[in-house]
């Protein structure tokens, strides 16, 4: 990952990039990536220029904290650094101002999520403005929330993938061993839907989102189109009858 150069004028520690980039945005990713041990601070004050008062000596360690869990979510890809997929200097920019702004946890989760996946060469992912300019705006309730809603939907996925399908033959005539299996997969289809919807419940608690306080939480998520209004419909009886 790190190789030693010996010409003169080079730094003593590279990091091979895999493309073609920018000679300033390789720069700067090799300041940003390189392992703690390797004094990620100091580069990261040569690299970035945060160092200053309280307000900019806070974002540096905003970054720091960001940047090394974008290094440790590569790595638990196994994504080396000769492999990734460098991003626009523009891109990299904002979202090292972003990771720098970033003092709540569930948002910086998020930022640190799309730097890595904008870094891997085998997600597709990249960092365009759009998607920055949503998370510029959350609050960290809104991050919850949209934590949250993405859980949903990923363990909804996962549940309908895994679920059971047995079919007899001939629905008139079903054998006492088909029987059975129908049994056997409705009790796994059961016993898996109650452990996904228990795990939802935990999401909800974890982020404390059975009772909402503010009554506009849904504001600024619906504004980005990130979430609709659906309304309730009333029986068809009801509505002739009212």
């Amino acid at each position: 990952m790190v190789e030693d150069n010996k010409n003169a004028g080079d730094s003593p520690l590279s990091i091979s990039l895999g493309k073609e980039i920018d000679a300033a945005v390789g720069d700067v990713l090799r300041a940003l990536l390189i392992k703690p041990a390797q004094e990620t601070g100091s580069l990261l004050g040569d690299s970035i220029g945060l160092l200053g008062d309280k307000i900019r000596r806070k974002r540096a360690a905003n970054l720091q904290i960001g940047l090394e869990k974008v290094r440790v979510t590569l790595d638990a890809k196994g994504v080396d650094m000769k492999d990734i997929t460098p991003p626009k200097a523009e891109e990299l920019h904002l979202l090292t101002n972003g990771l720098s702004l970033s003092d709540d946890e569930n948002i910086r989760s998020i930022w640190v999520g799309l730097f890595a996946q904008s870094l891997d060469p085998e997600s597709g992912t990249t960092a365009e403005r759009p998607f920055i300019n949503i998370l510029e705006s959350f609050s960290p309730m809104d991050a919850k929330i949209f934590d949250f809603l993405a859980f949903a939907s990923k363990t909804d996925k996962e549940l309908s993938a895994q679920a059971s399908r047995f079919t007899p033959k001939d629905l008139l005539n079903i054998t006492s061993e088909e029987s059975a299996k129908v049994k056997a997969s409705h009790y796994e289809n059961s016993t898996r839907r109650a452990a996904a919807i228990a795990a939802i419940n935990q999401k909800a608690d974890e982020y404390d989102l059975r009772t909402i306080s503010d009554p506009h939480w849904a504001r600024n998520l619906m504004r980005q189109g990130l979430i609709k209004k659906f309304l309730a419909q009333r029986p068809l009886l009801r509505r002739l009858g009212s």
